[in-house]
């Protein structure tokens, strides 16, 4: 979705040397997951830098276990802060 503002999911993998590299290549148009973006991006009115009429990514941050990811939104009427994290399989 270019000029659309996302929060996606990358694949990673472990190399031989303890690194990681992502999974698709660089050039790669489906090598990630979409986990937040908003409905209907071509329909969205943003008359400041600050305020938007959907949903638009304003802000990241870990929390201090670098469990939980805090994702803001500048939508003027609904405020919204989403907290992600990874399923725990039991």
């Amino acid at each position: 979705m270019p000029g659309s503002k996302l929060t996606t999911e990358l694949p990673f993998a472990k190399t031989v040397d303890g690194l990681y590299d992502p999974v698709a290549p660089p050039d790669s148009k489906t090598g990630y997951k979409t986990i937040l973006s908003a409905q209907n991006p071509g329909s969205c009115n943003s008359p400041s830098l600050t305020r938007s009429t959907c949903w638009r990514l304003a802000g990241v941050s870990w929390d201090n276990q670098g469990q939980k990811l805090f994702v803001s939104s500048d939508n003027q009427a609904d405020g919204e802060i989403f907290v992600l994290w990874e399923k725990q399989v039991y």
